[in-house]
């Protein structure tokens, strides 16, 4: 889980998620980031899976250290349920 938080924060550093505009970004929180980042692997057939329930739990074991990834998945596997049905 902490590698996955890794690879996110690393991603979003490089620029990964650059495409929807600086203003944007330091506009959304992690919730929308895991919507928009939804909706691109939606467009571009990548679809993924992250263990929500998983984090969730990791979460409170590690005291709200993964917070900011939680609330990505969150959205992003929301928004992929939206997209699907």
């Amino acid at each position: 889980m902490i590698n996955l938080h890794a690879y996110i924060k690393k991603q979003y550093e490089s620029g990964a998620y650059s495409n929807f505009g600086e203003q944007i970004k330091q506009q959304t929180n992690d919730y929308d980031l895991g919507c928009q980042q939804a909706r691109q692997d939606f467009i571009n057939h990548r679809l993924r899976h992250y263990p929500n329930a998983l984090l969730r739990f990791g979460n409170v074991i590690l005291h709200d250290k993964l917070t900011e990834v939680t609330t990505f998945v969150q959205g992003y596997n929301d928004q992929m349920w939206i997209l699907r049905h």
